[in-house]
C-alpha cells in the first residue's frame, strides 16, 4: 500500500499508517493468493494428523491385523491427501497389498 505523509494542510490518522503482522496496511484487503498461502497446511502435516486419528480411533493392531496393513493404509492416506483437484484414487489401489488374516 501507499502511505501518505501528513502535510500541514492534511492530517493522517494512526490507522492509515499502521500495518498488521503481515505488512499490510490496516485499511487494505490482502489478495486471495496471500490469504491462501497464509492458511495452507503441508500435505505431510494433514496426513500425520489423519494417521494419528486412525491409530487412536481403531484398536491397534487388532483392527488392522498387522503393522504391515497399517503402514499400507498410512501410505494410502498420504496419497489421498496429496491428490490434486481432478485426480482420483480407486478402492482397488487402496486395498492392494493388504493381508487378511
Amino acid at each position: 500500500g501507499v502511505t501518505r505523509r501528513p502535510t500541514e494542510s492534511t492530517s493522517t490518522s494512526k490507522a492509515e499508517t499502521s500495518t498488521d503482522k503481515n505488512g499490510h496496511g490496516l485499511g487494505e484487503q490482502p489478495s486471495l493468493v496471500t490469504l491462501i498461502h497464509h492458511h495452507q497446511t503441508p500435505h505431510q502435516n494433514v496426513s500425520n494428523f489423519l494417521i494419528r486419528v486412525l491409530r487412536s480411533s481403531f484398536p491397534y493392531p487388532d483392527f488392522w491385523g498387522s503393522e504391515f496393513n497399517f503402514d499400507l493404509v498410512s501410505k494410502s492416506v498420504f496419497q489421498f491427501v496429496s491428490l490434486r483437484k481432478k485426480e482420483h484414487l480407486t478402492i482397488d489401489s487402496l486395498m492392494r497389498g493388504v493381508k487378511v488374516l
